[in-house]
């Protein structure tokens, strides 16, 4: 097991990000947010199966959200956790943003066993012409978290942080800011959504 990645402060309770992780994982539904050729938002319950914690989407060119994805690749899934209490705005839920990009060669390969291993029914249309996979590059991470029943909620949002015009990339040194409570520091992109998986890639590769 890899050592912490910073000092851990609540041994007992999981950070921002890991809690993010695990909404991620116990689920395999969720609200994709897309853009339409006019600017116009658009909403669209799908599903997804996780591939080194970004979502993987199999979608057809044929719905308004492919597309929305194929003119604009920003996008954005709202995911809540499952079991949800009486109450549904005290369930845990996560918005994971950034772009989409087709996955090719063996992250194709991957990202349609990813999908698969999710929703075993895709298997019926995952391989039409007019479906496509799609990966989510995430850049930004939001989680919400009810603490209590008079409606106090704990926000953390972890920010990819870019520069330049255009769609963001990924680019090594990013920094993260993460908000929770008003107070901003930073962190480096190791440490944020993805950093779980970096790392134990980064170990197998020396």
């Amino acid at each position: 097991m890899p050592p912490p990645l910073e000092e851990v402060a609540n041994p007992a309770r999981p950070s921002a990000a890991e809690e993010a992780q695990t909404v991620a994982a116990t689920t395999n539904v969720g609200t994709l947010a897309s853009l339409t050729r006019d600017g116009d938002p658009w909403a669209s319950f799908v599903t997804y199966g996780l591939l080194d914690d970004s979502p993987v989407l199999c979608v057809s060119q044929m719905a308004e959200h492919g597309r929305n994805l194929a003119h604009d690749p920003r996008a954005s899934i709202a995911i809540v956790a499952p079991n949800p209490p009486a109450d549904p705005l005290a369930s845990t839920r996560i918005t994971l943003a950034g772009y989409v990009y087709r996955p090719e060669g063996d992250e194709l390969a991957a990202a349609r066993e990813a999908h698969l291993a999710a929703i075993p029914a895709a298997h019926v249309y995952i391989d039409f012409s007019d479906f496509s996979l799609w990966v989510l590059r995430v850049l930004r991470v939001q989680r919400i978290r009810r603490l209590r029943a008079n409606g106090l909620r704990e926000r953390r949002v972890l920010r990819r942080r870019h520069r330049g015009s255009g769609h963001p990339v990924r680019r090594p040194g990013d920094r993260i800011t993460v908000s929770a409570g008003g107070r901003q520091c930073h962190r480096q992109f190791a440490a944020a959504y993805r950093s779980t998986n970096d790392q134990h890639r980064s170990r197998r590769s020396r």
